[in-house]
C-alpha cells in the first residue's frame, strides 16, 4: 500500500499515480475555542489505477458532541461504475492510534462520474487525527 497527504479543500484532487509518495498529514481539531485548520488527511490507495480513478473533494470537518466528525465527496473519474472499499483509521493527538477502533471495510459503488458523500464519527472524543483506507473489494473469508 502507498500512502498519500491529500488536503481536502472544495476544489477536487486527483489521487494519481504521480502523486503516490510517503507524506504525513493529519485532521487534527484545535482546543475549543480556537478555529478548526482546514481538514486533512492521510490516504493509504493500495492500487495506483484507483488512484487515478478517484478524486476526493468537498470536506467538511465537526464536532458531533465530544466526538469528531469528518465528511467528503468521493468521486469516480472513470466512464463506467465502479466498486472499492474504504475505512477510517483513528488516532489521538500525539499520533497514537485508537485501539478500540477495529471499523470494518464498508464497501462503496459509484456510477460513471458519480458523486457521494463520504461520512465518519470518530470512536473515541481523544481521536483528533485519521487515515482514510481505500482498496478494490476483497473476498472475505
Amino acid at each position: 500500500m502507498q500512502a498519500l497527504n491529500v488536503p481536502l479543500r472544495p476544489i477536487g484532487l486527483l489521487l494519481s499515480l504521480a502523486l503516490l509518495v510517503s507524506c504525513r498529514g493529519t485532521g487534527v481539531i484545535a482546543a475549543s475555542g480556537e478555529e478548526i485548520p482546514p481538514p486533512r488527511t492521510d490516504v493509504v490507495v493500495g492500487d495506483s489505477g484507483l488512484a487515478r480513478d478517484v478524486t476526493i473533494t468537498n470536506s467538511r470537518v465537526r464536532r458531533a458532541g465530544d466526538l469528531l466528525e469528518v465528511q467528503f465527496d468521493v468521486v469516480n473519474r472513470r466512464r463506467r461504475e465502479m466498486s472499492f472499499e474504504y475505512k477510517f483509521d483513528w488516532a489521538d493527538a500525539e499520533g497514537f492510534k485508537i485501539p478500540e477502533n477495529v471499523e470494518p471495510w464498508t464497501p462503496i459503488t459509484l456510477g460513471a462520474r458519480e458523486s457521494k458523500p463520504v461520512r465518519a464519527v470518530a470512536p473515541d472524543p481523544t481521536a483528533t487525527r485519521w487515515t482514510l483506507k481505500v482498496r478494490y473489494p476483497q473476498e472475505t473469508p
